[in-house]
């Protein structure tokens, strides 16, 4: 998996500041990294849908690393002796299915 020196973004996760009260609030729907204390990015506050902007962003943002953790753990049926043991691949693909549907429910708040 990359870290954020890798892919040079802030670290995750993001939060949304919409609290006038927040340090990283600017009349702004702001995106800030909770782990580094700093400001990523701003929606426009023109339109009503700046603060749920923000959040989809936030959301998919801090959903990428799992996601991409889950499609690197996919079984794959050549690995498996060639595809000769497909009963073990079926087995560990059943539980993988699992995961990445529970993973799923979780980033969309099911």
């Amino acid at each position: 998996m990359t870290t954020p020196a890798e892919t040079k973004h802030s670290a995750l996760p993001w939060a949304v500041a919409t609290d006038p009260k927040s340090p990283y609030w600017r009349a702004l729907s702001t995106i800030f990294s909770e782990p580094e204390g700093k400001r990523v990015a701003d929606t426009c506050a023109i339109f009503d849908e700046a603060e749920a902007n923000a959040a989809y962003i936030v959301q998919a943002c801090n959903a990428f690393p799992k996601l991409v953790e889950a499609l690197d753990d996919a079984p794959i049926a050549s690995k498996y002796s060639g595809g000769a043991d497909i009963e073990r691949f079926f087995a560990d693909y059943e539980t993988w299915k699992s995961s990445v549907r529970a993973l799923l429910a979780q980033i969309k708040g099911e």
